[in-house]
């Protein structure tokens, strides 16, 4: 299969989650997101004003985190912040699961909480962060599990702010647990084209990334823009 850096960078959801960063940032992180065609533009909910605005004559779709970065607001709390994002004209939303209740091994929990979610901003798209640097193998497969059970469109690994980057056995575990209408989305701490390119190869089709500019010009800097796998 022949892969390009047009299909790179819409596999990339490139993301602005700073707690400090200003209003000109995020205008400028727009004007970047759109220059290099990512598939969408992810920043914290009280700057989903200001990129909607910046992204409105674009095909750039805008992206917001739930109960982030901790996962350890209520559910009740995590379905609020969905509404008001939804109202804010937010396109796809990856919202963090209850660790504690995964480690817990209260599945039950997990399961209601994630369902309330999915169907609240249904149709627009749900990604379920497992925030995998805090889990044990089993817990990675099921929090997958729970997450294709429940209807969520990608299982995300973590959000950048764990204790470690994410690793090819963390992409291994998910896709051995992941089901057929559930996708993979890789984030925290992927830094190189060659990783991202060996992820791709065991399931990964999003990458949540800070430096997608710098990734997609490693592409045409060491494959002259496209490559086979």
């Amino acid at each position: 299969m022949k892969i390009t850096v047009e299909n790179i960078a819409q596999m990339i959801d490139q993301s602005k989650l700073d707690p400090y960063v200003t209003e000109k940032e995020i205008v400028k992180f727009c004007k970047e997101v759109i220059e290099y065609n990512f598939v969408a533009a992810f920043v914290l909910p009280a700057n989903l004003s200001i990129a909607k605005k910046e992204l409105k004559n674009s095909s750039v779709k805008l992206g917001t985190g739930i109960g982030f970065p901790f996962g350890t607001t209520t559910t009740k709390s995590k379905l609020q912040e969905c509404e008001e994002a939804l109202k804010l004209g937010v396109d796809e939303l990856d919202t963090v699961i209850n660790i504690g209740a995964l480690k817990s091994e209260n599945y039950k929990y997990v399961y209601n909480e994630l369902k309330q979610l999915v169907n609240l901003v249904a149709p627009k798209p749900l990604k379920v962060i497992l925030e995998v640097s805090y889990l044990t193998p089993e817990e990675i497969k099921e929090g997958t599990r729970i997450g294709g059970e429940v209807g969520v469109e990608y299982v995300k690994t973590g959000t950048g702010y764990g204790s470690r980057d994410t690793n090819l056995f963390d992409i291994n575990l998910i896709a051995e647990a992941i089901d057929d209408n559930t996708k993979i989305k890789a984030a925290g701490g992927i830094r190189d084209i060659y990783t991202l390119i060996e992820m791709y190869k065991l399931g990964v089709r999003r990458f949540g990334l800070s430096r997608g500019p710098e990734i997609i010009e490693q592409f045409k800097e060491y494959f002259a823009g496209e490559i086979e796998i």
